[in-house]
Parts: C-alpha cells; sequence; structure tokens
C-alpha cells in the first residue's frame, strides 16, 4: 500500500482550483509535493479534468506512516458534475467508464461533454475532440438521439430519488448498498458507538456481493439524508446539474 488518503475539494470555478493549489504550495505544510497533475490545462483523452497534488505525508510522531502518499485533488463544480455524471452512468450500464473502458459512444459522449464544459470555463477541450463549436454541439446532439442519453439521465435519476429508510439518522454511520438489478438505494444504520459493528457488516456485504457484481456498498457517516446525498451524489443518481448542461448543449446545437 501506497497511499494512506485522499480528499478532494470542489471549488466554484476552474480558475479557483488554481488559487487553491498555489494557496498549498506558499502554505507552510510540512509535507512534501511529490507530484502536481494538470488535467485542466492538458485534459485526459476520456474528458477528465482537475488537480491531482500528490504529497508525501511527514510525521514527528508515527514513523510507519512516513513517506507514504496522499492525493489531494481540486476541482470545478462543473468538473465535479461531469466526472460524477460518469461514475453513476457506468455504475448502471455496468462499464468502466471512468478508467476509458466500456461502449465507445458513451465514451465519446463524454469526452465532447467535458469540452463543451471546458468552453464555458474557457480552458483547453479534449484532445480529438472538435475545436469548432457547432461541430462538437452537433455531434454532442447527435448521440443523445442516438443513446436516448436524456431519457436514461432522468431514469436514472428518479430510479432512485428517496432512500429506502428513516428520514433521520442523526450522526449514524450507515452502510449504503446501490442494487443494480432492482435500481434502488438501501442503508443500514447503526449508532454513533456501534461503528466496529458497523464496519463488521460493511465488509460482510462487500464480501457477499463482491462476486455477483450487481451491488455496490460504502460506508459513511452523516447527519442526514441531505448530507448523504451531497457526499454521495453517485450513490443518489444526483445528475440535475449535468442533465441541465446537456440541455443547454443540445438548444444550442
Amino acid at each position: 500500500m501506497q497511499d494512506i488518503g485522499g480528499c478532494r475539494a470542489v471549488v466554484n470555478e476552474a480558475d479557483d482550483a488554481f488559487n487553491l493549489a498555489a494557496n498549498l504550495a506558499d502554505s507552510r505544510i510540512r509535507h512534501t509535493l511529490v507530484s502536481y497533475n494538470n488535467y485542466i490545462d492538458e485534459p485526459r483523452r476520456t474528458g477528465y479534468r482537475g488537480l491531482h497534488l500528490v504529497y508525501a505525508y511527514h510525521s514527528d510522531k508515527t514513523e510507519q506512516w512516513r513517506g507514504l502518499n496522499t492525493e489531494i485533488q481540486i476541482r470545478s463544480q462543473l468538473q465535479h458534475q461531469w466526472a460524477t455524471a460518469v461514475e453513476t452512468v457506468g455504475t448502471f450500464i455496468r462499464q468502466e467508464l471512468k478508467s476509458g473502458k466500456g461502449n465507445p459512444d458513451w465514451l465519446r459522449f463524454f469526452a465532447l461533454m467535458s469540452s463543451f464544459v471546458a468552453r464555458l470555463e474557457e480552458k483547453e477541450i479534449v484532445p480529438d475532440t472538435p475545436s469548432n463549436d457547432r461541430e462538437l454541439l452537433e455531434e454532442i446532439s447527435d448521440l443523445d438521439a442516438a443513446l436516448g442519453i436524456t431519457e436514461r439521465l432522468a431514469a436514472f435519476q428518479s430510479i432512485v430519488a428517496s432512500l429506502t429508510g428513516p428520514r433521520r439518522i442523526a450522526n449514524h454511520w450507515v452502510v449504503l448498498e446501490l442494487d443494480l438489478q432492482s435500481n434502488s438505494v438501501t442503508g443500514h444504520a447503526f449508532r454513533p458507538s456501534e461503528l466496529e459493528d458497523a464496519m463488521d457488516w460493511y465488509l460482510k456485504r462487500e464480501l457477499e456481493t463482491r462476486e455477483q457484481g450487481q451491488t455496490e456498498v460504502v460506508l459513511v457517516s452523516s447527519s442526514s439524508l441531505s448530507d448523504l446525498r451531497r457526499a454521495y451524489p453517485n450513490f443518489f443518481a444526483d445528475l440535475s446539474l449535468f442533465g441541465y448542461l446537456l440541455r443547454e448543449a443540445i438548444d444550442r446545437s
């Protein structure tokens, strides 16, 4: 194991991502910057955009952790919505779209949408996507019609519009399960003092569902459903902003 953790910051604008990265570089942080990947100025061919900063952890007290890596990802709101949509759709259609694997039409669609977002942010577009706005928008519109993307996104979002279970789960640990067969999300809640029980349940369900390939399981902590939805939008198909971006692209074509 080379990494001990990671975190993500979602900021308002793309320029805010660069400002945050610069502030980190100028801070008195004791950890050592190992690598800095600028996927905003140089987007991946998949369409992924964001900043990745990897730090080697420094500790005067815990020697065994010293030198291990932790990663900070910084994205704009639009970049995050794009990445959320890729992960959500990939989960529903059971393809590793975020790894650049799967249906080439879906992969092409997300690369094109990333370039559309890049245009809105006045940043570099994705390699091998049209530099002409009209061609870009027309290709997005054609793929939307061919794949029924607008309708699928709406269906994915409605499928998991509500979580089975209590409306309030004040500071409980929750094991979330996204069932790809029944297209539903369920939660198994534990009291704040039952972290060990929650971890045991999570590991049990993870092992039970691993070979089936039909269920995604995650252990989370949150005080309310609204917090869960904000923190884990891919488990609740929160595609509203991405859907709006797609409609805007189609309307412009």
